[in-house]
């Protein structure tokens, strides 16, 4: 297999242990046993079973993840074995409510609903390269070291080809990440909407 494709793979076999974390992290934080369970499922997934692996079933499924999706699976997947939250809240509220934004504006644009098509702009263009590079900038000035890394890690990835596709955005966003990011989002909303409307306490 090529290297993309064993890429391609972790990005799933990484979905199961990410997936798998947030049990573990929330009622079995306690045992080490337990919190190497998802690295090991995720290292099983990779193992066929007839033709496809488990991994490879939901790479059918799915497609490719971005890079992104894949730093903030293997950082959900280590938490527990450091025994706390490597992503943290602070880092999510800079991030997810700018990635659920990009992908309200993005995915529309790019299924043809605009002349204009942003995901041509992903095939080196100096525009898609400046903005990431503002983007940067800005989570570096913001202190969210994580996120740099992340756009560092996906910029550097596609230089590499990690991925079967060329184009920049597969390298920071897909369809799994996007909707994740807007239910967050909306489910922080909803938590600062109920905050607001809570009578303040007497005193």
């Amino acid at each position: 297999m090529s290297p993309q494709t064993w890429v391609g793979l972790g990005g799933q076999a990484l979905l199961l242990a990410g997936a798998l974390s947030l049990v573990v992290r929330r009622f079995a934080a306690n045992s080490l046993p337990i919190r190497l369970l998802p690295i090991g499922i995720a290292a099983l997934s990779l193992l066929p079973l007839g033709h496809l692996s488990p991994a490879a079933y939901l790479r059918g499924q799915f497609g490719d993840l971005s890079v992104s999706s894949m730093a903030l699976l293997a950082l959900a997947t280590l938490s527990p074995l450091f025994g706390r939250d490597l992503l943290g809240d602070r880092t999510r509220r800079a991030f997810y409510p700018v990635v659920a934004l990009v992908a309200l504006l993005f995915y529309p644009f790019a299924l043809g609903f605009t002349y204009f098509d942003p995901y041509a702009a992903g095939y080196g263009s100096f525009a898609m390269l400046g903005a990431l590079a503002v983007l940067t900038l800005a989570a570096w000035l913001a202190r969210q070291p994580v996120v740099v890394a992340i756009l560092v890690i996906a910029l550097a990835a596609q230089l590499a080809g990690a991925l079967e596709s060329s184009n920049l955005w597969d390298y920071l966003l897909d369809p799994l990440l996007a909707v994740y990011a807007m239910a967050w989002s909306l489910r922080e909303l909803r938590t600062l909407a109920r905050a607001a409307r809570a009578p303040a306490p007497e005193r």
